[in-house]
């Protein structure tokens, strides 16, 4: 997800760093990812500034890559899918945008199933709006007194300002909940019960306590210091500041998260709405991160290809890696 811009800041950087105009500052450099799943963010006029300088957003755009001699090694085991042949192959094929026919059948046979086994399944959806209203419609069906916990700044560079703390942290500025809710970690845990992602039910709640109740053992859940950092290069040195610190319960409501924010994860079970995905990869992204097809709920079928989008310029990189 680095974008051509800032690869090439990377190298600038290093170079200054280390005082020699070596690439990267004559530093090994590893670059490790899926380019077919979701591409670099970036605002329309930045993806036109990106296209006229560098003719394309990805960092393989960049003169940093293009003129220095990278070793392409392509990791073959597949960990996530690894029980699964039949869905692995349908997925890998999603990932380079040739499914068949009877990939889109075998995928659509996932579209049948009973309401209530979604009760305690995460759905994924490509936008915030829509995972917002589906955490907020289960939360509402939950008979029980609504408890409210407000993040608390305890740290801001520009005191004048008021930042938006869901665009900047995992948390809810407002976090809502009630016994009984499916909620989801945003933060590992210093003693290891728990990792960024692991779901849980919250199994007792009061203004000052809650308890999470995963895998069977519950645990008393407390408040996290978050902090964004912004880099200063002076006199030669990289230094990291920190400009806005809050404080906020580890986790949010989990009926349902964006696409975007599950990249990296793995589910036994997941729902998935893919219909309205306006992305490159995002269908891949969203149906690859279930472990197998028996686990995957598809919220609407699929009629066709149009839904699986590929970036064309990331194909034409690849197919020429492999050849």
């Amino acid at each position: 997800m680095i974008r051509s811009d800032k690869f090439g800041k990377i190298d600038k950087i290093l170079r200054k760093v280390n005082g020699n105009n070596i690439p990267f500052g004559g530093k090994q450099i590893i670059v490790f990812g899926d380019l077919f799943q979701l591409p670099p963010i970036a605002k329309p006029q930045e993806l036109k500034y990106l296209s006229d300088t560098f003719g394309g957003i990805h960092f393989f755009n960049s003169n940093s890559y293009r003129q220095n001699n990278f070793k392409f090694i392509e990791l073959s085991v597949n960990h996530r899918q690894e029980g699964d042949l039949r869905f692995f192959e349908i997925l890998n094929r999603m990932r380079e945008g040739v499914n068949t026919e009877d990939d889109i059948r075998e995928l659509n046979k996932r579209n049948s199933f009973n309401q209530n086994e979604l009760r305690r399944v995460i759905t994924l959806f490509p936008t915030k709006a829509l995972a917002e209203e589906k955490n907020k419609n289960e939360l509402n069906k939950i008979e029980s007194k609504e408890y409210s916990y407000q993040a608390k700044i305890i740290f801001n560079i520009t005191n004048n300002q008021t930042p938006n703390l869901e665009s900047i942290f995992p948390i809810s500025s407002t976090l809502k909940l009630k016994l009984g809710a499916l909620v989801m970690m945003v933060a590992n845990d210093v003693d290891k019960r728990w990792v960024n992602g692991t779901l849980g039910i919250v199994s007792y709640i009061s203004q000052s306590m809650i308890k999470v109740k995963i895998d069977g053992y519950e645990y008393e859940v407390h408040k996290k210091e978050f902090t964004s950092q912004e880099a200063i290069y002076k006199n030669g040195e990289i230094h990291y500041q920190d400009v806005l610190q809050v404080t906020q319960y580890p986790l949010v409501l989990a009926y349902a998260i964006t696409i975007h924010k599950s990249q990296g994860m793995t589910y036994q079970k997941v729902a998935c709405d893919i219909s309205n995905c306006f992305s490159a990869g995002q269908a891949y992204v969203a149906l690859s991160r279930c472990s197998s097809l028996d686990g995957l709920y598809l919220l609407e079928k699929l009629s066709n290809n149009s839904t699986i989008q590929v970036d064309p310029n990331v194909r034409d990189f690849y197919l020429n890696l492999i050849n």
